[in-house]
């Protein structure tokens, strides 16, 4: 299970995956474009804070979550 949290954000998303092996995650803008792609081992942090307030999606191996940063 992965935890992303918090979620909407202001600057960053904290990740915990409980893996002990590097996880990608992808995150793209309302129009599907390719933001930032980060590797995370167990757990880490996705530093957001130069993006503008919006809707952004982060997928992950099947995973796919909106995050929404205001």
């Amino acid at each position: 299970m992965v935890n992303i949290y918090p979620n909407p954000t202001k600057d960053f998303i904290n990740i915990e995956t409980g893996n002990d092996k590097p996880l990608k995650f992808k995150i793209y803008n309302i129009s599907g474009y390719l933001i930032k792609t980060e590797y995370i081992i167990s757990k880490g942090t996705i530093d957001l804070s130069y993006l503008p307030a919006g809707v952004y999606f982060m997928e992950s191996y099947g995973l796919k979550t909106k995050i929404i940063k205001y």
